[in-house]
């Protein structure tokens, strides 16, 4: 049986803000969260019992304690992509903004701290340019968090609308299909005719901590939807692509505290899904690599001694001191990466900004 708007679309009240609110959106379907669940436990243990290449869901990391880590992490001086995305932003930003037409639908993938989101919101206020905000993120307290921040900036704006939607990106590829076939939001332009175009924001990365093949369906099904329901759109993509080995490790600095604590949380995140103490942090270090041959940064947990894991039934795995266990991944890709990516869905990228250290760059992607 179908799912409605109207039972799917949730207002948060607590974002109620001199007789308006921000609406926050809840479109998770609670089947599938509890198929995720239980699919999170199965992925933990077959990558734990990998022969050649174990590892854990880096999805551990991103609960609302991780993402918390890890915003303190970026906020470290050394963490160098952060504030050379921030560079192009105020420097580049009414140029990316003049690609997106007024009356737009702007969808963030991942809402973080939305430092960065409100410097390109700021631009459409200076441009009168009218456009409806939506922060997509699995967290509630990140939205209500970060949408609570713009709200104080924007929320008597007679250009921004801002909203929440409260699931994952596979679910929020359903619900635009539902926002466009039922109608709900087309008096959110200027003029009343609903969405001229969907820009898919993506920033700090976060395309990366895909593999290429993974990052690609992903755009891929996004576009597909548009497609499917005539609605024009594109993709506006921050990214890391940094190849110098040393600048690279710099910024993922195993011995700096913040990067250890994000990264050890997905362990402390294992031990709750496997309902047992199976690691000790203790027993692990943190390690970190560049490839420059695929342009991906890996970080690991590597054994300081020997560790013996059980993990329920017959399932146990021994690991020597010097064996490692994948955390997680972040490209470091180059323009003709992103150029390959995009070439095998039927996309393209129509434009680029780069910072001035060489170390970001910024993409609009479209259909080809």
């Amino acid at each position: 049986m179908a799912v409605t708007p109207a039972e799917i679309l949730i207002p948060d009240i607590s974002l109620a803000h001199k007789g308006k609110e921000t609406l926050i959106y809840d479109i998770k379907q609670v089947q599938k969260v509890e198929q995720s669940q239980c699919n999170v436990r199965q992925q933990l243990l077959d990558g734990l019992m990998d022969p050649i290449s174990p590892s854990i869901p880096s999805i551990l990391l991103w609960d609302d304690i991780g993402l918390k880590l890890f915003e303190t992490l970026t906020l470290n001086p050394r963490y160098a992509p952060f504030h050379s995305e921030l560079g192009i932003l105020n420097q580049r930003v009414e140029e990316m903004v003049d690609i997106i037409p007024s009356g737009s639908l702007l969808i963030e993938l991942g809402c973080g701290s939305l430092h960065k989101t409100s410097i390109i919101l700021s631009a459409f206020e200076r441009q009168k340019r009218y456009v409806t905000y939506y922060a997509l993120d699995v967290s509630r307290r990140e939205l209500v968090e970060g949408l609570g921040k713009l709200r104080a900036l924007f929320g008597q704006s007679k250009y921004v609308k801002l909203r929440g939607l409260l699931g994952s990106y596979e679910d929020g590829i359903g619900w635009l299909s539902q926002y466009v076939t039922t109608g709900n939001g087309h008096d959110e332009g200027d003029d009343g005719a609903g969405p001229k175009m969907v820009t898919f924001l993506w920033v700090g990365n976060s395309i990366a901590n895909f593999a290429p093949d993974d990052a690609a369906v992903l755009l891929q099904g996004f576009s597909v939807m548009c497609e499917s329901l005539n609605l024009s759109c594109q993709f506006l993509v921050g990214v890391h692509t940094c190849q110098d080995e040393a600048k690279v490790l710099a910024s993922y600095d195993s011995t700096e505290p913040a990067l250890c604590d994000f990264i050890f949380h997905g362990l402390d995140q294992a031990n709750q899904h496997l309902q047992e103490e199976v690691f000790r942090r203790g027993d692990w270090i943190c390690r970190c690599e560049f490839d420059s041959t695929d342009h991906m940064l890996r970080v690991y947990y590597e054994a300081a001694r020997e560790v013996r894991i059980e993990l329920g039934g017959d399932h146990e795995r021994v690991f020597n001191c010097g064996d490692r266990i994948l955390a997680i991944v972040s490209g470091k890709w180059t323009v003709e990466d992103i150029q390959q990516m995009c070439g095998g869905v039927g996309l393209e990228v129509s434009r680029s900004w780069r910072s001035v250290d060489y170390e970001c760059e910024f993409h609009a992607i479209r259909p080809q």
